[in-house]
C-alpha cells in the first residue's frame, strides 16, 4: 500500500512554498553562538587518526563484544550521511527529519530523534565511504529555539539517509516513494531539525582499544593523533 501524497507535511500557499518556514543555518544569531563554541583543552588532531572499523560494520552489534567499549555500546552516536563539520572541527551538526511516517504507512508524526538528546554526552563514530572513525566526546545541543518549523535540508547532507530515517519502519516500501521523499528534502518541501555536537574531549582509552582490536599494526602508531609533529601532512580521508 502507498500513502497519498496529500499526507505529507507540506506548507504550501498555492503551489509556492511558504516562504516564512524557510529557515537557514546562516542567521546571525545562530552563528554567533557558533562562533562562542570552545575548543577543549585536548583537541586531536583529526586528520592523523586511524580508521576504528570498515563502515559495513553495525556498530549496535560490534561494540558490545569489546570490553573496553562497553561503557558506551549503548548509547553511542553514529549518523552516517547526516553529519557535517565545522572548519575547526570542534563540533558538528547533525540532521534529522522534522516528522516521520508512522507505522504501516500511517499518518506523519513530529520526530523527537535529535530534540530527545538534548543536554547529554555521547561519544561520536563518523564514517566516509569506507571507513568508520571515532571522533571523541560531545555535548548535544538542541536548537529548537532558533528554528522551531526545522530547515532547508543542507546541500551537503544526504537527502537519502534523512529519508531512510522518515520512513522508519517502513523502510522497505516501493523505489519510486522513497524517490519521492528525498526529493520533497532536497526540494525544501518537508525540513529537517538539526543538533549542535560540540566536542569536549576525546577518549584515548576507547580509541586506543578500537585501535587494537581492529588493527593491532597501527595501533602501535596510534601516538600520532596526539603529536604536533607533521601536522601539514595531507589527511588520510574526507571529513564527511
Amino acid at each position: 500500500m502507498e500513502v497519498q501524497m496529500t499526507l505529507l507535511p507540506w506548507r504550501e500557499h498555492g503551489n509556492k512554498i511558504d516562504p516564512d518556514s524557510r529557515m537557514s543555518l546562516e542567521r546571525p544569531d545562530f552563528q554567533e553562538f557558533l562562533s562562542k563554541l570552545t575548543i577543549p583543552p585536548f583537541h586531536p588532531q583529526f586528520h592523523r587518526l586511524y580508521p576504528v572499523q570498515n563502515n559495513q560494520i553495525d556498530l549496535s552489534q560490534y561494540l558490545p563484544q569489546i570490553l573496553s567499549a562497553a561503557y558506551c555500546s549503548t548509547n553511542f552516536l553514529h549518523f552516517p550521511g547526516r553529519l557535517t563539520w565545522s572548519k575547526s572541527m570542534t563540533y558538528a551538526l547533525v540532521f534529522s527529519p522534522f516528522s516521520m511516517i508512522g507505522a504501516q504507512l500511517g499518518p506523519w508524526e513530529r520526530s523527537h530523534e535529535l530534540s530527545s538528546l538534548q543536554g547529554y554526552k555521547r561519544e561520536l563514530f563518523y564514517s566516509n565511504d569506507t571507513s568508520i572513525y571515532y571522533a571523541g566526546t560531545f555535548r548535544c545541543i538542541e536548537t529548537s529555539k532558533w528554528f522551531p518549523e526545522g530547515i532547508n535540508l543542507p546541500r551537503n547532507v544526504s537527502a537519502e539517509a534523512i529519508a531512510e530515517v522518515a520512513l522508519g519502519k517502513n523502510s522497505s516500501c516501493s523505489a519510486p516513494y522513497k524517490a519521492t521523499i528525498s526529493k520533497s528534502f532536497t526540494d525544501g518541501i518537508m525540513k529537517v531539525e538539526c543538533i549542535v555536537l560540540e566536542c569536549i574531549g576525546f577518549s584515548r582509552f576507547l580509541y586506543n582499544a578500537l585501535l587494537e582490536e581492529y588493527s593491532p599494526d597501527t595501533s602501535l602508531k596510534r601516538s600520532s593523533a596526539y603529536s604536533d609533529e607533521d601536522s601539514n601532512k595531507k589527511p588520510r580521508w574526507k571529513m564527511g
